[in-house]
């Protein structure tokens, strides 16, 4: 299904601990190198197989680049993340 502007979409990311019990550490592959920051454990979710997911909304979409919005505190960026198509699932 193809992806559209202002759709929710779930991330692939991995998870570790944070400075509270419901925010937590997340870091997404990005291209250009890793997105880290804190997000509520609301904005997560696990995939079938086990893989975690961070909830984003698409920004905007070229060729097979997705540009997401992650709602949180991130060290080097606002919440933006460009990802590969492929690691944004429709939600």
């Amino acid at each position: 299904m193809p992806l559209s502007v202002g759709q929710e979409v779930w991330i692939r990311c991995t998870v570790q601990p944070g400075p509270f019990s419901d925010e937590l550490l997340v870091t997404v592959e990005a291209i250009g190198g890793s997105v880290a920051g804190f997000v509520s454990a609301d904005e997560l979710n696990e995939g079938a197989s086990g893989e975690r997911r961070v909830r984003g909304r698409v920004v905007k979409i070229e060729d097979r680049i997705v540009e997401v919005w992650i709602n949180g505190s991130f060290f080097t960026t606002n919440g933006l993340a460009y990802v590969p198509q492929e690691m944004a699932l429709a939600a």
